[in-house]
């Protein structure tokens, strides 16, 4: 993530939580569902993904620090499944 710089009113915020949870979705979403079909059907795997990020972006987990971005999403897709079984 870049660091933070002086706000600029004639440009787009460009590290607004949207755009920085876009970059994590956009980086992870494809491995990640290959990850969740190990255990379910791909079409049971994409709402365990979109579970996972939901939980993300509530939680506010895109600040945490890039390099645990990965092991997060990982973490969670069982917590998902779990959650979608009940």
């Amino acid at each position: 993530m870049r660091p933070h710089q002086p706000h600029n009113t004639n440009e787009p915020d460009t590290d607004s939580e949207e755009v920085i949870f876009n970059r994590i979705y956009r980086r992870h979403v494809n491995e990640l569902t290959r990850y969740a079909c190990k255990f379910v059907p791909r079409e049971e795997a994409a709402d365990i993904v979109h579970d996972v990020y939901i939980t993300m972006w509530r939680q506010k987990k895109i600040f945490i620090p890039p390099d645990e971005v990965r092991y997060f999403l990982y973490r969670c897709v069982p917590v998902s499944y779990t959650h979608l079984r009940a």
